[in-house]
C-alpha cells in the first residue's frame, strides 16, 4: 500500500496490527471502538480486544470506508485537545511542540497530561495477560491436537500463553482496572476530549537490533498500543512525524463509540498540516 499498489488496506487490531504498520509506513491507519465493526465470521485472536480496522495513503479514502463500515453515531465535536507527555520518548518532546504550535487554535482549550512509564508498564502487563489468557482459550486445543509447525518465537508466545492461570488473569484485571480509571479521571475526563499521542515509541527499529532491546521496545510499544484496547476506544494512526528520515505515526485517541466524532476532529487537523507539508 505505502508503495501506491493498492488503496485500502483492511484487516484487524488486537494489540495494534493497524495502528503500528501504519506508523511505520506513513500511512493513515483505525482502530474503530471495539464491536463498531462486526467480526463475525473472522477467526478471533483474543474476542475483548480484536476489531475490524483499515489504512489508507489518504484520510479522504479512510473516511470514505468508515462511511460504509461504522455505525450512524454521534458526531460530538471534540473540541478540547490533552495533550501527552509520554516519558522515556524524548523525541516526542520536541514533536508534540511543533504538532501543537500548528493546530492549538482549533480547539477551545489545550491542556498537558502526564502518563509516565508506570502507566504505560501497568496497561502493558494487563493487556499481555488478558490477551494471552483468551489467545489459549480460543487456540490452545488446537494447537496442542495439531501440533502445527511454529516459529520458535511464535511457539514460545504460545507457551507463555499456556501457562497464565486464572490468579493471573485476576491480578491484570485488577491492574486493567486501575488503569482505566486513571484514563477517565486524569486523561480523558469529558467526551469533547480528544488525546494526542505518538502511535509507536518511534520509526521502525532496524533489523539488526539485539533481541534485548527488541523485547524492551516491543513492551514500550504495546504500553502505547493497549491504550485503546483497555478502553475500547477509538484511534488513528496519522503520519506527520518523522524520525532518523523514516516515518513515524501520530495518534488520536477519544471515548468509545465516538468515532465519527474523531474522524471529523482528523480531518480538521489534516487539513492544516497536509497544506503545510
Amino acid at each position: 500500500m505505502a508503495n501506491g499498489s493498492i488503496d485500502i488496506g483492511l484487516g484487524t487490531d488486537t494489540g495494534g496490527s493497524i495502528r503500528v504498520p501504519a506508523s511505520y509506513n506513513g500511512l493513515y491507519g483505525l482502530r474503530p471502538s471495539h464491536g463498531a465493526v462486526s467480526c463475525e465470521n473472522l477467526i478471533p485472536l483474543a474476542p475483548s480486544f480484536d476489531t475490524v480496522g483499515w489504512m489508507t495513503r489518504d484520510l479522504a479514502t479512510l473516511i470514505r470506508v468508515a462511511e460504509i463500515l461504522l455505525p450512524s453515531g454521534s458526531n460530538n465535536n471534540l473540541s478540547h485537545l490533552v495533550i501527552s507527555n509520554i516519558e522515556g520518548i524524548e523525541s516526542w518532546t520536541t514533536a508534540r511542540e511543533s504538532l501543537l504550535t500548528a493546530i492549538a487554535n482549533q480547539f477551545e482549550s489545550v491542556e498537558e497530561i502526564e502518563i509516565s512509564r508506570d502507566h504505560l508498564t501497568m496497561a502493558s502487563n494487563a493487556f499481555r495477560v488478558l490477551q494471552g489468557r483468551e489467545i489459549w482459550q480460543v487456540h490452545g486445543k488446537w494447537i496442542e491436537e495439531q501440533k502445527p509447525d511454529l516459529a520458535n518465537e511464535i511457539r514460545e508466545r504460545f507457551m507463555w500463553c499456556k501457562n497464565l492461570t486464572l490468579d493471573d488473569q485476576q491480578q491484570a484485571k485488577n491492574q486493567a482496572d486501575r488503569f482505566i480509571d486513571f484514563w477517565h479521571s486524569k486523561v480523558l475526563r469529558s467526551v469533547n476530549q480528544v488525546l494526542l499521542v505518538p502511535t509507536t515509541p518511534g520509526a521502525a527499529p532496524l533489523l539488526n537490533t539485539p533481541p534485548s532491546q527488541q523485547l524492551e521496545y516491543r513492551n514500550f510499544l504495546l504500553g502505547l498500543t493497549a491504550l485503546a484496547g483497555l478502553t475500547k476506544a477509538p484511534q488513528i494512526s496519522l503520519p506527520y512525524l518523522t524520525r532518523e528520515k523514516a516515518p513515524w505515526g501520530v495518534s488520536l485517541l477519544t471515548h468509545s463509540s465516538y468515532d465519527r466524532a474523531l474522524l471529523a476532529c482528523a480531518s480538521k487537523i489534516d487539513k492544516i498540516l497536509t497544506s503545510e507539508g
